[in-house]
């Protein structure tokens, strides 16, 4: 009712307009009394102009009564005017009572009558009593204070004159120091010092006035101004009230004694009603109450109808009160449950109980009944005889219209004959026939319930796929039928390594899956996954067969650390399952989402290396080999670059870890080869025979095909002579089938390719494979090379990699040399060829030929000898 109305352009409630009324009268009465304080003030300000303006008049009057009365003196000698003159000074000094006004002494007064309530104060007291302010207060001081010395100054010339009766000259001196321009002129200064200060009280006292009228000008007419407002304002409020009211208070009177007196037949008003007024409201409850009772006597009839349904409906129907006694029960739930009335009704409700639910149902049940008011669901009973039956229960609470609860409403429907059909339905549908154990589909919608109550608890959920290891050749051996007893008596050890609220599906042939709910870590869910393989390895005795050789591999993935769904969950779980059976098989291993992140980094980073082999985005920089003893060119290495679009020149480093185990890395090598071929023809064509060696990786020597691909690629160019194609390989390569890659080597060499062991002396260094394989060079790694000036192992290192090389007549090449220094040590322990950057950078194939036609090597004996042997030094 007190609803904000519109007007114009704004709205407003009546409280909002009488709050409104008394804030303008408030302001007003305040405005009204500031205005009166301000009129105070005015009169303060002319007040104190009045005040200096008369003891400026003193000040001013003073010195000329003084002067006047001294000059009476001098001129005539009479005596009265000397006792002016004393009288004149008595009032400054508050010696005399001041008189009634300030035309009292004059010229030609000579004994001026006092103030009959005067008090004798001085000069300087009366002003400060006046409340003069400090400014004019120290200017009148000072002009009493020079007043009071030409008034000592006349008081002396006086002295004079009465001790000089006869002497003419004494009595010249003392006129002419009162009436000379020295004393006219310090008489004229107070003067001026008085004019000052009533012109500063003049100024004050004007602005003060004239600030103060505009003040009390300004706050008439806003009080004005508010006066029209609360006129208005008051208009508004007798405005909203009538619109409150919706109609004349007449009207709205009869209306609430009709409907007091029952009457909700709402009459006529001749007028539109507005909205959201008394009245509008007064008619609608007049409408409502007409409805009311209307409903009443249909409630009637639906009363008996109710009852009529109650006796004959085919549910079960029971009430009971908050204390679970059955109040009433009909005609199907005795016949449902074989209980009478007189059996249920005054017992409590829990006859109905079977041993089919927990008491962890029963809790949820009322949870959600104390929650949501309701409840429906299965729930198993048992009847009078004791047998289960299964039912459909509504379940409800009954609540007055103010809220408060009434009763229970339980109505039962028996579905144990459509549960039996049901049953057997799903087993064929979401069971597996072999094991009985939840199908894929069956497990997906577990896994959905799943997912969804972990987001619910913020617990985890557990998924992992198993797959059987050695199953199919039981099934070989054994065969089939001895396959599914198997699997049958897998099934049984994995329930019973699980709990009642995990579930175990069976996904197709010897693979199973796995799911874990309500774990709290991830130990715990390796604690079960370890219990599980321990169950599998146990032999299994399946009539007269003995099985020993079954175990498990399992692959798992946690929610939500595997933010996924459920399908993406089970891919994971089975990729990591694969993970597990390439390790080795028996164990479980888990799938982690950030090493499967860094796979697809990997991936597009394969894939665009695989667009850069296509685009030629690769290139070769070649690192020459020198004869330290000759000074000859004797061969170059054949190093790969990327040529990125964007990165620029990318180095080995940064790309081929990518592909090392990956199958580009047989495509990048098989094109490092063929491009070395075709350098090598180029070259020949401009007059340089250089031997190249290129490196291949461990993953590229072990393809099956791997001669017969280089003899293809080979094969695309011009015969080439022996020993002019070198392939690096590192020790790591030859050891994982020492036989075979010492037979590969002997059919490579068949066709003019000969095998350098690149790193030597990094790796493991077997002197057994060493002697097996039958590779031509031996290269001394550079981080031996680096420090064997310095360091006593490393000299050792290379000393007796050379000497290996000698015992088994294969060339050796020191890589890594940074110095001449190094070269020269080199040369005297008997290893002749070199490659490093003191020789040469990797440099882009097409500066070979210029390079190798101009370098020459320097004196290296001269610098050895000079050198100390291992004296530190430093290396470039």
């Amino acid at each position: 009712m007190n609803k904000k109305q519109p007007f114009g352009f704004f709205s407003i409630s009546l409280n909002q307009c009488l709050h409104l009324c008394v804030t303008v009268m408030i302001a007003a009465a305040g405005l009204f009394g500031y205005s009166i304080w301000l009129e105070k003030q005015k009169d303060a300000a002319l007040t104190h102009y009045n005040a200096t303006q008369l003891f400026s008049e003193k000040f001013r009057r003073r010195p000329d009564d003084l002067a006047n009365a001294l000059r009476n003196y001098v001129v005539t000698g009479d005596q009265t005017h000397l006792q002016k003159y004393l009288h004149v000074i008595g009032l400054g000094d508050g010696k005399q009572p001041p008189p009634a006004t300030l035309d009292s002494i004059d010229q030609d007064q000579i004994a001026p009558q006092p103030s009959p309530s005067a008090s004798t104060f001085s000069i300087i007291d009366q002003i400060k009593q006046a409340g003069i302010s400090q400014s004019e207060l120290h200017k009148l001081t000072t002009a009493k204070v020079e007043s009071e010395k030409l008034a000592n100054q006349e008081i002396n010339a006086i002295t004079t004159l009465s001790s000089t009766t006869g002497d003419s000259d004494l009595r010249d001196q003392a006129v002419k120091r009162v009436f000379d321009a020295s004393h006219i002129a310090r008489q004229a200064e107070v003067s001026a010092l008085l004019d000052d200060v009533m012109r500063q009280s003049l100024q004050s006292s004007q602005a003060v006035a004239q600030n103060t009228a505009q003040q009390i000008r300004l706050i008439q007419s806003i009080i004005i101004g508010l006066s029209c407002l609360l006129l208005f304002l008051i208009w508004l409020c007798g405005k909203l009230f009538r619109t409150i009211l919706g109609a004349a208070p007449d009207t709205v009177f009869q209306t609430i004694r009709q409907l007091g007196n029952g009457q909700f037949e709402a009459q006529p008003t001749g007028f539109p009603v507005p909205k959201n007024s008394l009245m509008s409201h007064l008619l609608h409850t007049q409408a409502q109450l007409k409805q009311l009772a209307f409903e009443q006597n249909k409630n009637q009839h639906s009363l008996y109808l109710i009852s009529k349904v109650f006796s004959e409906a085919q549910e079960g129907i029971f009430l009971m009160d908050i204390e679970g006694t059955v109040l009433d029960v009909n005609s199907a739930f005795q016949r449902i449950t074989g209980y009478s009335r007189e059996d249920t009704v005054g017992h409590q409700s829990k006859i109905l109980k079977s041993d089919q639910h927990d008491a962890g149902f029963f809790q949820n049940f009322w949870r959600q009944v104390k929650r949501e008011g309701r409840w429906r669901g299965e729930y198993w009973c048992r009847n009078k005889t004791g047998d289960l039956f299964a039912s459909i229960l509504n379940f409800s609470v009954i609540q007055d219209n103010d809220g408060h609860m009434l009763c229970y409403l339980g109505m039962l429907t028996d579905i144990t004959e459509l549960k039996t059909h049901q049953h057997k339905i799903e087993e064929m549908a979401f069971h597996d026939p072999l094991t009985q154990l939840p199908n894929r589909p069956l497990l997906a919608d577990r896994m959905q319930q799943a997912l969804a109550r972990v987001d619910r608890d913020k617990e985890m959920l557990a998924v992992a796929c198993l797959d059987l290891d050695g199953f199919k050749a039981v099934n070989d051996q054994f065969g089939h039928s001895t396959g599914d007893a198997l699997l049958v008596e897998v099934s049984h050890r994995l329930l019973s390594c699980v709990r009642t609220c995990d579930t175990v599906a069976r996904l197709g042939g010897d693979e199973f899956a796995i799911l874990l709910s309500e774990i709290s870590s991830r130990e715990q869910c390796e604690i079960t996954l370890q219990r599980v393989l321990g169950a599998l390895v146990a032999p299994y005795i399946l009539g007269n067969d003995h099985i020993n050789q079954i175990s498990g591999s399992i692959g798992y993935t946690l929610f939500p650390f595997d933010n996924a769904d459920s399908d993406t969950l089970l891919r994971h779980a089975d990729h990591a399952m694969y993970t597990a059976k390439q390790a080795g098989k028996n164990r479980f291993q888990y799938f982690d989402t950030r090493q499967d992140k860094r796979m697809k980094a990997n991936w597009l980073a394969l894939a665009r290396l695989e667009k850069a082999l296509q685009r030629k985005e690769f290139c070769l920089y070649i690192q020459p080999k020198i004869n330290l003893k000759s000074g000859k060119v004797v061969g170059a290495e054949a190093l790969i670059r990327w040529l990125h679009p964007v990165r620029g020149l990318m180095p080995p480093a940064e790309f081929l870890p990518l592909i090392e185990d990956n199958d580009l890395s047989v495509s990048v090598g098989d094109w490092v080869i063929g491009e070395a071929l075709r350098l090598m023809q180029q070259w020949r064509t401009q007059g340089l025979v250089l031997p190249l060696s290129v490196n291949i990786n461990a993953h590229q020597l072990r393809q099956e095909n791997f001669s017969a691909r280089l003899a293809a690629i080979i094969g695309q160019f011009s015969p080439i002579a022996a020993g002019q194609l070198e392939i690096e390989i590192v020790e790591s390569a030859a050891l994982g089938d020492l036989q075979k890659v010492s037979s590969l080597i002997a059919e490579c060499k068949r066709f003019g390719v000969n095998f350098a062991l690149d790193d030597f002396g990094t790796g493991y260094s077997a002197l057994t494979y060493l002697k097996r394989l039958a590779v031509s060079t031996l290269k001394i790694d550079r981080s031996f090379v680096r420090d064997l000036l310095i360091d006593e192992s490393d000299l050792a290192i290379v000393r007796g990699v050379i000497g290996l090389a000698k015992a088994f007549k294969t060339d050796i090449i020191a890589e890594g040399v940074e110095s001449w220094r190094q070269a020269a040590c080199l040369l005297d322990m008997g290893c002749e060829i070199a490659q490093g950057y003191v020789i040469a950078h990797p440099m882009p194939a097409e500066e070979v030929v210029n390079w190798t036609r101009q370098f020459r090597l320097p004196e290296l004996q001269k610098e050895h000898h000079n050198e100390p042997t291992l004296q530190p030094t430093h290396l470039h």
